[in-house]
């Protein structure tokens, strides 16, 4: 039975892409900034609320309306929160994010996922020891849905969502796991894709 709803699933699929034809090079591009909160699972990092600007990129292989590759994600975190409500911590830094995702087009509409699996934030400050700071190791994901404004331009709205489970602190590693940063960002944007 479920051989039959996996051939029924992959059915439908493949019946929205003519195989040989429409097969090629394709890029989705795009800009984001948001708002989300920033923490750790045992508050030592206390939440906070964050800014972020993004710019990503998926090159990958267009397939009918789909196009899968690699999401690459640069970006620029700001702390909207006063320190003295957070224990004094400023989080605000840059970082890069690197998954596998992919998009499908449906008319007018344009979805995005992504599985992020490499990537780092660092703090822009150093802690009072005068050590760089940095947290390494996320699992996370994209989300965005999108509509098409003029030609190959998309308005979107975006969510991402990323748990660190390294921390290096003067270039030793620790292991966070039982303590995941986590930062959350949901925003709007503008992408093109072609």
């Amino acid at each position: 039975m479920k051989l039959l709803g996996f051939l029924t699933i992959f059915a439908s699929l493949a019946g929205s892409c003519a195989f040989a034809d429409d097969v090629g090079f394709g890029v989705n591009a795009g800009v984001h900034w948001g708002l989300g909160k920033m923490y750790n699972s045992t508050y030592t990092i206390p939440v906070r609320t964050m800014n972020t600007l993004d710019l990503q990129a998926l090159p990958g292989v267009r397939w009918g309306n789909w196009l899968f590759g690699v999401l690459g994600e640069v970006r620029f975190v700001g702390q909207n929160t006063d320190f003295e409500q957070v224990a004094n911590q400023n989080m605000r830094g840059t970082g890069y994010l690197l998954g596998i995702g992919g998009t499908y087009l449906l008319g007018d509409y344009k979805f995005l996922a992504s599985f992020d699996l490499i990537g780092k934030h660092s703090l822009s400050t150093q802690d009072p020891n005068g050590n760089d700071v940095t947290y390494q190791k996320p699992r996370g994901l994209h989300l965005q849905g999108a509509y098409r404004v003029w030609r190959e331009f998309y308005a979107e709205l975006a969510l991402s969502i990323e748990s660190y489970k390294t921390s290096s602190l003067a270039g030793s590693d620790a292991d966070i796991s039982n303590s995941k940063f986590t930062h959350w960002n949901a925003g709007v944007g503008i992408s093109y894709n072609f």
